[in-house]
């Protein structure tokens, strides 16, 4: 107000008659703009970081763990894993898990205590899309400082590599998880390994894996020479040792076998078959739990009598697993999945789809498995066959357990882990506020 009037805005107007140019462009100088104040959006990637870095409390950290969303369940999976390995060489302040994609509260008990778990989902308004997310991000991690970031199936850390990922690479050791390809409902294969691996894995220190399948399908598909080759290593997930054998199921003349399966009610995991072994078993029921995360089909209407939908759990030891004769495992593609692992704990005799990774756990004498091109009646006669010989199917069910208490244990998993570059004890601690 006082450039525009009194005895200094009279200064003014005769500084504007003396040079008109200075009239010219007065209105900008009187709109003051102080960055990172200066626009509507910039205010509010300003106001967003600071929320980002009061969630992680004003501190840096060594090790961020990007996924995309809180999976269901209180299951480690590759996350978890990851975040105990760190964790139990480095202190549980130095792990920080990150959710990018979906919102969601983490359930508990799927990271160690004290691994903070920060929502950038929840926090990030919805105004910021595409460039700015990413951007916000970059900044957010930056600030953070870490040794090494690893990317658990987080979509915007994906599409990011493009823009920044050179620029990030510079300052942070970047790891990727790759778990399975996916397939579209026309048949044709997609998914992070096969649309991402080649265009970013100069950036990545190392490409993670949880099945040699994967590993040995990357390394052959794009001709990688041997210098590369060993920048893919497997990382298997250890098995939860604390799972206790389930009780035996009954043995009563009345008594109907007992399917159990779990997972998600999507295309992957051939829901359709299983309705349609459950149809082709009158004799036996099909207990289903689980949701639809990845906008699988509507359920038809006229599901079989013998098929009982139990909704959703919280706790893999929720489900009443002395009841199980048999777990049924259908997929028709997958990596090494958390389902199986936990499954082979419990002594419950598995039959599953012989696909991608599923053969490294279920193999000869530990379990049944089928081939893609099987058919329900293939998968009816081998269910009869296990049902009918109990002890057999449990002697088996038995050794799976020794073979994965024996070969997945999470000294393994953490030797893995522990041995990526800038993740092992000795590496230097360089710790100090976040910016």
């Amino acid at each position: 107000d006082r450039l525009l009037t009194g005895e200094m805005g009279r200064q003014v107007e005769l500084a504007c008659e003396h040079e008109p140019l200075l009239s010219q462009g007065w209105n900008e100088a009187l709109d003051v703009k102080i960055p990172p104040f200066h626009s509507e959006m910039a205010c509010l990637r300003t106001g967003l970081m600071w929320r980002l870095l009061k969630a992680a409390g004003h501190r840096r950290v060594r090790y961020v763990i990007c996924v995309n969303r809180a999976r269901f369940g209180a299951a480690p999976r590759v996350e978890g894993h990851i975040a105990r390995a760190l964790a139990g060489a480095h202190g549980a302040d130095e792990v920080l898990v990150i959710s990018t994609d979906r919102a969601g509260p983490m359930p508990e008990g799927k990271l160690p205590d004290g691994v903070r778990h920060i929502d950038f989902a929840d926090i990030v308004d919805d105004r910021l899309r595409g460039d700015l997310r990413q951007r916000l991000l970059v900044e957010f991690l930056r600030a953070l400082r870490p040794d090494a970031v690893f990317n658990v199936n987080s979509r915007l850390m994906w599409d990011l590599y493009a823009p920044y990922g050179i620029a990030l690479s510079k300052t942070t050791r970047l790891y990727a998880s790759l778990l399975c390809n996916e397939q579209t409902p026309e048949g044709y294969w997609t998914g992070y390994p096969l649309r991402r691996f080649y265009r970013h894995a100069d950036l990545l220190e190392v490409t993670l894996t949880d099945s040699a399948y994967l590993a040995a399908d990357l390394r052959s598909r794009h001709l990688l020479p041997e210098a590369q080759a060993d920048k893919v290593q497997v990382l298997p997930n250890p098995v939860d040792a604390s799972i206790p054998l389930a009780p035996r199921p009954p043995e009563t003349p009345d008594r109907r076998p007992q399917i159990f399966w779990a997972g998600r009610l999507d295309r992957q995991k051939r829901i359709d078959l299983a309705f349609a072994i459950a149809r082709a078993l009158p004799e036996a029921d099909l207990r289903m739990w689980g949701d639809s995360v990845m906008g699988g089909p509507p359920l038809p209407e006229d599901l079989p009598d013998n098929l009982i939908l139990e909704g959703t759990y919280e706790n893999f030891s929720d489900l009443p697993l002395g009841d199980a004769d048999l777990w049924l495992y259908t997929s028709a593609w997958d990596g090494v999945p958390s389902m199986l692992l936990e499954v082979g704990m419990t002594g419950v005799p598995i039959i599953g789809s012989r696909v991608g990774g599923t053969g490294e756990v279920l193999r000869p004498g530990m379990g049944r498995t089928l081939p893609p091109e099987a058919t329900v009646e293939d998968w009816t006669r081998a269910i009869r066959e296990m049902l009918a010989d109990p002890e057999t199917a449990r002697h088996e069910a038995l050794a799976l357990r020794d073979a994965l208490l024996h070969e997945r244990t999470a000294e393994a998993h953490a030797k893995v882990v522990l041995g990526l570059p800038g993740c092992s004890p000795t590496s230097q601690d360089t710790t100090e506020p976040a910016a």
